[in-house]
């Protein structure tokens, strides 16, 4: 895909900076990278480029809030493909394991997430209560022994399996 270059900065001794205008209407960033989003210099500390772009297009960003690139493309600079979320919103709306585990309705075995039927558990996770029961039925002892297990390590006790 071929765009135009729009230099910031012209001076002759510097790698080119600036946004290339794509067909897409993305600006790509010309310049230093790091994880993928542009970097400038401005006011003499590195910002993230299109942080730059959207303060200078649309005003400041609010304090709590985050950009998010609408277009997925996390070196473009365009203001209108950005809006301004809060960070749980913005992980939220990408492609990361908690997103994607987030938006499923259902467990693997077809049983619908619902305040019933959905236990969470340490670190955030969640797990369907039937078939954690299903799971937990199968096991030697069953319930009662896991219900023991758990009562005796809430109380510091130690029991057989641990040393």
């Amino acid at each position: 895909m071929m765009g135009v270059f729009i230099p910031v900065d012209d001076r002759v001794h510097r790698p080119p900076l600036g946004w290339v205008i794509q067909e897409n209407g993305c600006w790509d960033w010309v310049g230093a990278l790091r994880h993928g989003y542009g970097r400038v210099h401005d006011r003499g500390r590195s910002v993230p480029a299109h942080r730059v772009s959207y303060e200078r297009a649309k005003g400041p960003i609010p304090t709590g809030l985050t950009i998010d690139h609408l277009c997925r493309n996390r070196a473009c600079g365009n203001p209108d493909h950005m809006e301004t979320v809060t960070n749980v919103e913005n992980v939220m709306r990408g492609v990361s394991a908690p997103a994607q585990n987030a938006r499923k309705t259902h467990c693997k075995h077809g049983h619908p997430f619902t305040p019933a039927n959905t236990g969470f558990f340490g670190r955030g996770y969640r797990r369907c209560w039937t078939c954690h029961r299903a799971y937990k039925l199968k096991q030697p002892h069953g319930w009662k022994r896991w219900k023991m297990r758990k009562k005796l390590k809430f109380q510091g006790v130690p029991n057989e399996e641990t040393p």
